[in-house]
């Protein structure tokens, strides 16, 4: 009798090891040699494509258009963008102003002249449906972008992140239209840090969600910028030129969402993602 070989049916991809094969590939790009890291990076992979520990529901990872996972120890294996990871993908940061201090905890700009071009353009970004995540370390009110491009013609934006409205009132900067204050949280009190996603869910309303819970949701005209500028991370890119508002957070992740919104318990399924991962590294806050 003939011998056929075994064929597995409905199986996720992996690589030899075990490793997810896109979580493989991200460790071969970015140089990853740390046993903790390793299976750090691969369990998100994992709960990303809904098939972990921590999601077996909902799959982010054919949604994310881009993600970076701050890890590795050195600014060339930050930069790697942990969708299809490559040394020749086309959302590689590039790091502009002075260069960032990289250790175990992430990636941190100066504040001053240093943060990274994601080469996302406006363009890609639906009117109808899109988000911005970063997760950054310090609970500290300053009056800054962490992540951003800004038409400086006319006001409008693509932006998160945090910073004063008045006195210690700390708030949200988010989308639409620039130096907005959305909402009435003090963020001084709830805390600034962790998790903060701005989730466009349709052409006018906007969710903020601070670690898996909505903070706030409110009504714009839609806007939608459809230059091919694109956003920077450490601050916020101005039409006009250069970048203004510069971050001085240690940055644990960011991913952009150019066409695609969750809802509440996706947003609350993705936080546990994120935050599993960073609590594998020990910087989980």
């Amino acid at each position: 009798m003939a011998n056929f070989p075994t064929i597995a049916i409905g199986l996720p991809f992996v690589h030899a090891g075990g490793l997810d094969a896109d979580a493989a590939a991200f460790i071969a790009v970015a140089g990853i040699t740390d046993a903790t890291q390793k299976t750090a990076i691969d369990n998100l992979y994992k709960d990303l494509k809904g098939q972990g520990a921590n999601n077996s529901s909902y799959d982010f990872y054919t949604r994310l258009t881009a993600f970076w996972l701050f890890v590795g120890g050195t600014s060339t294996s930050c930069s790697f963008n942990g969708k299809t990871p490559s040394s020749g993908n086309t959302y590689n940061l590039t790091y502009s102003g002075a260069a960032p201090t990289v250790n175990a905890n992430g990636i941190k700009f100066n504040g001053i002249n240093g943060y990274a071009d994601t080469k996302v353009p406006q363009n890609l970004i639906s009117n109808s449906a899109n988000g911005l995540s970063v997760y950054f370390r310090e609970n500290i009110a300053n009056n800054e972008i962490q992540m951003g491009y800004l038409d400086t013609s006319t006001y409008k934006s693509t932006e998160i992140g945090m910073g004063y409205t008045s006195g210690a009132n700390t708030k949200f900067f988010g989308g639409n239209k620039y130096d907005e204050n959305f909402g009435a949280t003090n963020y001084q009190s709830v805390g600034i840090n962790g998790l903060i996603r701005l989730n466009r869910t349709t052409s006018n309303n906007y969710k903020v969600y601070r670690n898996g819970s909505q903070t706030e949701s409110f009504n714009y005209l839609s806007y939608n910028n459809t230059d091919t500028s694109t956003l920077v991370i450490g601050g916020v890119k101005k039409s006009s030129g250069g970048v203004q508002a510069f971050s001085i957070k240690t940055f644990c992740y960011a991913d952009i969402m150019t066409s695609n919104s969750l809802s509440a318990a996706e947003e609350l399924a993705y936080y546990n993602c994120i935050q599993a991962f960073q609590t594998a590294l020990g910087r989980q806050v």
